[in-house]
């Protein structure tokens, strides 16, 4: 689990899991736990998540391939930092 995760707070996050799997050879996952105060109070709560960048395209094909791919189908890195 990755406590209160935003942009900037998640980057190392998500770099920490990918090393980990390059490390130990198996595909991990990660949650990220959003509880921000922008995000649990309902008045900020839309603008926050509609703040967030659009992914890109080699993000939305690797999340693409993460939610099709069976557990030994994905590179161990694909699905790192895919939202969910």
């Amino acid at each position: 689990m990755f406590p209160k995760f935003t942009e900037e707070r998640g980057i190392p996050f998500l770099e920490a899991l990918a090393a980990a799997e390059q490390a130990g050879g198996r595909r991990l996952f990660g949650m990220p736990v959003l509880e921000t105060p922008e995000l649990m109070y309902r008045e900020s709560r839309v603008e926050a998540l509609e703040a967030s960048p659009a992914p890109s395209r080699s993000t939305a094909a690797a999340s693409s391939r993460c939610a099709s791919a069976s557990p030994t189908s994905a590179p161990p890195t694909a699905c790192a930092g895919r939202p969910t």
